[in-house]
């Protein structure tokens, strides 16, 4: 049995067998995104919902050119809730999607990418 003392030895033990697997399986494109922004929007939206209803509703946010940070962050709320409506509880997302995208605009200037570094 593998003894690991210490948070680093288990961090380096589970970086070590996430690399393994990735150089045996390559990557998995599991979550179905355009962009690191799509993605996070996606997760919001597929809390306690199917993912049909999510990649409706992120449809949705696509056809109306929502899925840019500052965009979805000056939409109406009441707009926004009802582009995500197959997502289920429509009003309380539309205000953690703001919330987020209020966050990356005051905290990170928009940029995603610092975001991430965190």
């Amino acid at each position: 049995m593998i003894e690991l003392k210490g948070i680093e030895n288990v961090r380096q033990f589970l970086l070590e067998i996430y690399q393994l697997l990735y150089d045996h399986f390559g990557p998995r494109h599991w979550w179905p995104a355009d962009t690191a922004f799509e993605m996070i929007v996606g997760a919001i939206l597929t809390q306690n919902v199917s993912w049909k209803g999510a990649a409706q509703a992120i449809a949705n946010l696509k056809q109306r050119g929502l899925l840019e940070p500052a965009a979805l962050l000056e939409a109406p709320e009441r707009e926004l809730a009802e582009l995500i409506r197959p997502a289920r509880y429509h009003n309380q997302k539309a205000r953690k999607l703001k919330a987020f995208c209020g966050v990356l605009a005051e905290e990170f200037n928009n940029h995603l990418s610092a975001f991430l570094s965190q």
